[in-house]
């Protein structure tokens, strides 16, 4: 991903609200989109889920013109936002609803950074169940979510309370439900992926990202 893109990204929200700027300077920071755009075909359909204000969804667009990408959130506001900043991105398009509608299609991609945890146990399940069935034999689906398994993890979940507990993020539930990486790892094999751990960046974070790749049918 060429850097000015990187750069860039922040600018989009110049003439949003103060709390907007913050909050997408901070995730500038702690999403790896080289990374992530590297995992995900070039020429291809992607399908951001969560996709908040659009951060990531746009950095995928711009760093690949030949791929298609599609940011999908239940957040109305959110994506009011995304779209009114990243409207001249003619490979991009942004969705409003919920995980059980995710818009249907045969993906060679999914990102879902920071989501699962707000969805319960049994919705997990069926995100697992329903990526599989969206994404093409070999495609990717990447997820960062917390390992609970680390230490750090409780500072994650103490802002994720607080942030619930006062309307900070819109979710129908009223608490996270987390995993250990060994628990997402398990999930998503058994829904049909490969999974790998990529290795995490910084002992002080418990994110862990899982690139899971849809098998064949054997």
């Amino acid at each position: 991903m060429k850097s000015e893109f990187l750069s860039k990204l922040p600018s989009f929200f110049d003439r949003t609200e103060f709390a907007i700027r913050f909050f997408v300077g901070i995730r500038r920071h702690r999403i790896p989109f080289e990374k992530i755009s590297r995992a995900l075909p070039l020429d291809a359909r992607v399908l951001d889920v969560g996709c908040g204000h659009g951060l990531l969804s746009a950095a995928l667009a711009l760093d690949a013109p030949e791929r298609r990408v599609f940011g999908f959130d239940h957040d109305e506001s959110r994506i009011g936002t995304a779209r009114e900043v990243f409207a001249e991105i003619g490979n991009l398009s942004f969705t409003v609803g919920s995980i059980e509608a995710m818009p249907s299609n045969d993906y060679d991609g999914i990102s879902a950074i920071d989501v699962l945890h707000y969805l319960a146990p049994e919705e997990q399940e069926s995100f697992a169940a329903a990526a599989e069935r969206q994404l093409k034999v070999g495609a990717a689906l990447l997820i960062r979510e917390v390992d609970t398994a680390c230490i750090s993890s409780h500072c994650h979940r103490l802002y994720e309370f607080l942030a619930i507990r006062f309307g900070l993020t819109k979710t129908r539930h009223r608490r996270a439900h987390y995993r250990t990486a060994k628990e997402w790892r398990l999930l998503f094999d058994s829904h049909g992926f490969d999974v790998t751990s990529w290795p995490r960046e910084s002992f002080a974070t418990a994110d862990t990202i899982l690139h899971c790749v849809k098998r064949g049918s054997s």
